[in-house]
């Protein structure tokens, strides 16, 4: 089982010297990936239901200063050399897949052949709204970007017609390092998002906020693997990978680790963990520090494999 971790892409500490500090450190310590979650915009005050809190609330503020994903990870791609790139997710819908085709191609190129491409559908309406795109259409769009980011990166002169993009000849050179094209996870718990995931992905991201909800991955994910075979796919080919919805308690190693071995148990690839930022870039830099090392020396070296 891998790790990745998240850097302070957001709040007091979203800055160049930040970012860069706790990517190196985490290569140091010997983690395998660099997360970025993605908003481009938010609203001035946030009314849409987010699925990853028990009372529903966006945990961050919308004055909150927050680094665009693609940006961050192609510095932290300059800066580091052996940590995957993960983003976590970026919000397809919301952009031109012809741009992220080629924006994550280079990444992936200029990395040498890092990138893991995390992408959903996205839950904020508002911020669907100030982008000009239909919320309620943000599924087939989604499904048709997939598509088209596939056809770029894997075929010569892709050709796709769809409802809502077309490539009628096109050639987006350079193609991703990696072959057949750089691992595409799906985020989502819905059934239409599972089977989406069966269908196209190599890998699930599933949300576990705590209490019995690794038990709804477990089930969901046993859902994804029913749905991989009813499109003939191996069910093993479609990875669990578990982002963690809580920020860890530095004090609890034995809760930490339990919790790590219980992902493990389930099967899962790659486990993402974050901190607790702090109420300033100092305060949130030092609370990123010590949660790192802690889980770097104190919790995975308990977790087998």
């Amino acid at each position: 089982m891998r790790f990745g971790v998240y850097v302070t892409q957001f709040g007091p500490a979203a800055n160049r010297d930040a970012v860069l500090e706790l990517a190196q450190m985490a290569e140091a310590l010997g983690y395998d990936a660099i997360c970025a979650s993605d908003h481009l915009v938010f609203p001035a005050a946030i009314r849409s239901h987010y699925p990853y809190t028990e009372d529903g609330r966006y945990p961050v503020p919308p004055e909150t200063p927050y680094l665009e994903s693609l940006t961050l990870l192609a510095f932290l791609a300059a800066c580091t050399s052996r940590v995957r790139l993960v983003t976590s997710v970026l919000v397809l819908p919301q952009r031109n897949p012809v741009e992220v085709a080629k924006m994550y191609s280079c990444i992936d190129v200029l990395s040498g052949g890092r990138l893991i491409a995390g992408v959903g559908v996205g839950w904020l309406a508002e911020e669907f709204a100030l982008l000009g795109i239909p919320f309620e259409e943000r599924g087939r769009r989604f499904e048709e970007c997939v598509r088209v980011l596939k056809a770029l990166w894997t075929e010569r002169e892709p050709r796709f017609e769809g409802r809502y993009y077309s490539l009628p000849e096109a050639r987006m050179e350079p193609k991703p390092l990696q072959r057949p094209h750089p691992p595409i996870w799906l985020g989502g718990h819905t059934p239409v998002a599972l089977r989406r995931a069966a269908r196209w992905a190599d890998g699930w991201l599933a949300v576990d906020v705590g209490g019995t909800s690794l038990d709804r991955v477990r089930e969901h994910y046993a859902l994804l693997q029913s749905y991989a075979r009813e499109y003939g796919r191996d069910a093993a080919a479609v990875t669990l990978n578990v982002l963690t919805g809580v920020f860890f308690d530095v004090s609890d190693r034995e809760g930490a680790i339990a919790q790590m071995q219980a992902y493990q148990e389930a099967g899962a690839d790659f486990v993402l963990v974050r901190f607790r930022p702090g109420p300033t870039a100092e305060a949130t830099l030092e609370s990123y520090r010590q949660g790192m090392r802690w889980f770097a020396e104190e919790v995975r070296p308990a977790v087998a494999g």
